[in-house]
């Protein structure tokens, strides 16, 4: 079938087409508290060590395009810096509000980019949205298309991961 062909010969030029969204709301309407920002930031490292999962884009993930020193960079739209670890491996946000309102700021300065895609409109929510290999290659090298099986056991892992983080806090 030359459209099967097309779109996988696509998804390996341009990455995968294949995508699951996460959504996690706030009920007392502000996302951008240091717990959500934590359990956000678990969520989205713990996905990223999935097997399959070609890219995670969320708030703690996704990179902000800005000028530096008359050049164009990119850079983590929250910056790692504002994140500590503790013994077990869990992140925690250590910002201040200063830090979270430069990144509400931030995100006001390209809505067009973040708004409906990363964070809502009014920001009591976010959105973690995951790309998946259209292939899997298995340990001999050998390479297929992912199974109607493979997806559900990686979304059952996605599922698994966002209850285990979401346990406990405001986002449950």
């Amino acid at each position: 079938n030359i459209s099967y062909i097309r779109f996988h010969e696509t998804n390996r030029t341009f990455g995968s087409t294949n995508a699951i969204g996460v959504s996690l709301e706030d009920p007392d309407g502000n996302i951008f508290t240091s717990e959500n920002l934590s359990v956000l930031k678990n969520i989205s490292d713990e996905i990223e060590g999935l097997h399959n999962v070609q890219n995670v884009d969320s708030l703690t993930s996704i990179d902000y395009v800005c000028s530096e020193d008359d050049s164009i960079v990119a850079a983590q739209l929250i910056s790692s810096d504002l994140f500590t670890e503790d013994e077990s491996g869990r992140q925690f946000f250590s910002g201040t509000q200063k830090d979270i309102d430069e990144i509400k700021l931030k995100i006001k300065s390209w809505n067009e980019m973040y708004e409906r895609f990363i964070v809502s409109e009014n920001n009591d929510a976010a959105q973690v949205m995951i790309t998946f290999d259209a292939d899997v290659t298995e340990d001999d090298g050998t390479v297929h298309p992912i199974t109607t099986a493979e997806r559900e056991t990686l979304l059952r892992s996605v599922e698994d991961v966002v209850e285990r983080n979401t346990k406990g806090t405001k986002l449950a």
